[in-house]
């Protein structure tokens, strides 16, 4: 009843959340593989091991080592 469009844009929405979501998990598990780190541990901690910037592959930036 003219709300037709507001559920189609919330269900377009909802469904973009989880494929990020998916992508998201994807990502972490094969940086994780990659790189060796325990990323979904260091997640759920706070902690990793070793410097951020070598895990990810980039140079250091100005003021972060």
């Amino acid at each position: 009843m003219g709300g037709d469009w507001l559920e189609e844009i919330h269900e377009a929405a909802a469904s973009l959340m989880l494929a990020i979501v998916a992508l998201h998990i994807v990502g972490v598990i094969v940086t994780s593989r990659l790189s060796g780190q325990k990323l979904i541990r260091a997640m759920v901690s706070g902690r990793i091991m070793g410097a951020v910037i070598s895990v990810i592959g980039l140079p250091p930036m100005y003021g972060m080592t």
